[in-house]
């Protein structure tokens, strides 16, 4: 239908971005939806209208000039003379093109996102659409499945908070038995305490952390929602300061993992005695905080910090950046650190170890303890890379109603993985010796408590039962006495001088 010599370029660019180079200056790039202006529809239809009538043609909804903006009130391709190229009549900035989005394009993620899910992020995306974020609630599992994840998280999570205030407590009653190299341990058990306590509270707390609850306008409609999507960024404080310390813990148990490693060649290779080693504690420490501030701030800088639907809390987002550069490079460059400084060790006394000395029981607590931290945090970083090369296409599933998505187990390991390093502490903690002097301690504490029950209100029946008692050991030591005497043989007055 040759009505107008305007048709084809209205179509063409109604249905698809502007047709235009990649050059940036002065142009548009072929990404960004450029739509018809409402002069150019117009002016095709007035063309058409003719044709259009004598055979009751129905012009398709899309087509229609009110839903389009006119060239003064937004970036829109205009009528012009199809002789001159495109790109000089379209004539703004790269940097006007950042920084407003065209009407057409947030009118298409109002079509495609679901209303409460629209977010004003524009570097957001979910399922592929820009400006859009995922469901408070997750659709990834049913409801059954989901309630069942945070049951098991929350277990495993108490689990492993007590499980590492259980080593905490054991060093501070035997404070001579934690010491280095095997000190830092309890830093690493510190840390995943703190980790499991985070992820408690996320599950147990009534507010939403990982949701955002911003009042946004459907640009399809015109209507006011409530939006309820994931939080993407730092623009929530509570989500912001739970992933800080939950990334940052997280990392700080790497290095003191990395730590137990450096102590133990320390003593292994070089012959340093506790006391020596305990002299380089200050760089210890001072490495150990200070390297995973360095990765948070370079996470809050990008602003990779996602929600977690799930269990309610913040965590690193799954992007390339963040999985290569704050996950995977630092846990590789540390395991073989680690390992390399380890296996030293063993070369070094290669000749000392026999089944039951202490350098053989030392050696077997390290490697358990590698196994408890390292193989839990493989497996988690394998998760991860597989759920960004699948996450776009999961989340295509999601607003199209398909079966495709990772599936109960996936997302049970990928919440558990991260907490079981906590329970690697036990490895020293958990043993005979401690459980004793844990007893010990416990029933020292008791009898000192109970000494001092008598002090202060309500004391009246402790003190009796006190004076009671000092009255029978005093009326049997005066029985001891008199006996005593009744023994003792008279003398003869004679013998009295």
């Amino acid at each position: 239908m040759e009505c107008s010599p305007l048709l084809d370029m209205f179509i063409c660019s109604a249905l698809s971005p502007a047709c235009v180079d990649n050059d940036l200056s002065g142009t548009l790039p072929y990404l960004v939806p450029v739509p018809p202006c409402r002069e150019l529809c117009e002016l095709v239809t007035s063309s058409c209208a003719p044709l259009i009538s004598e055979f009751d043609i129905q012009w398709p909804a899309e087509f229609s000039c009110d839903r389009l903006p006119r060239s003064s009130e937004a970036q829109c391709i205009p009528p012009h003379d199809l002789s001159q190229p495109l790109p000089f009549q379209l004539s703004w900035t790269s940097t006007e093109i950042k920084e407003e989005n065209s009407y057409s394009q947030k009118e298409e993620i109002a079509k495609l996102c679901p209303a409460e899910q629209i977010t004003e992020n524009d570097e957001v995306t979910y399922a592929g659409i820009k400006g859009c974020t995922g469901p408070c609630e997750p659709k990834e599992t049913t409801q059954t499945e989901t309630k069942l994840v945070r049951l098991i998280v929350g277990i495993v999570a108490a689990a492993g908070a007590i499980a590492s205030c259980f080593s905490i407590t054991c060093f501070y009653i035997d404070k001579k038995r934690f010491q280095y190299p095997e000190k830092p341990a309890v830093f690493f058990a510190f840390c995943y305490a703190g980790i499991c306590l985070i992820v408690l509270v996320g599950i147990v707390s009534p507010f939403r952390i990982a949701c955002a609850s911003n009042k946004l306008e459907n640009i399809a409609t015109g209507e006011v929602f409530e939006q309820k999507g994931l939080i993407n960024g730092i623009d929530k404080n509570t989500c912001t300061v739970i992933f800080m310390s939950q990334f940052y813990l997280a990392g700080a148990a790497l290095c003191w993992w990395l730590i137990l490693m450096i102590s133990w060649a320390l003593a292994a290779i070089f012959k340093w005695s506790s006391e020596s080693i305990s002299q380089a504690a200050p760089f210890f420490h001072l490495f150990c905080w200070t390297f995973p501030a360095i990765l948070t701030s370079t996470a809050l800088y990008h602003r990779l910090v996602a929600g977690d639907a799930y269990l309610n809390s913040c965590n690193l987002s799954s992007t390339t950046f963040s999985n290569w550069v704050l996950l995977f490079f630092p846990t590789v460059l540390f395991f073989f650190t680690g390992s390399a400084i380890f296996m030293a060790g063993l070369f070094a006394l290669r000749n000392d170890l026999t089944p039951k000395s202490k350098s053989a029981l030392v050696v077997h607590r390290i490697i358990l303890f590698t196994i408890f931290f390292m193989l839990p945090k493989s497996a988690f970083l394998l998760l991860k890379f597989f759920e960004a090369d699948h996450k776009i296409d999961w989340e295509e599933a999601v607003l199209q109603g398909s079966n495709l998505r990772p599936g109960f187990v996936f997302i049970l390991l990928e919440k558990l993985l991260p907490l079981l390093p906590a329970f690697a502490p036990l490895v020293w903690a958990a043993n005979r010796k401690s459980l004793e002097r844990w007893g010990s301690s416990t029933a020292s504490s008791v009898l000192t408590n109970s000494s001092f029950v008598g002090s202060g209100k309500g004391s009246e029946t402790s003190l009796k039962s006190r004076k009671k008692a000092e009255s029978i050991v005093s009326e049997r030591s005066s029985r001891a006495d008199a006996s005593l005497l009744g023994r003792i043989p008279t003398v003869p007055d004679n013998l009295l001088v």
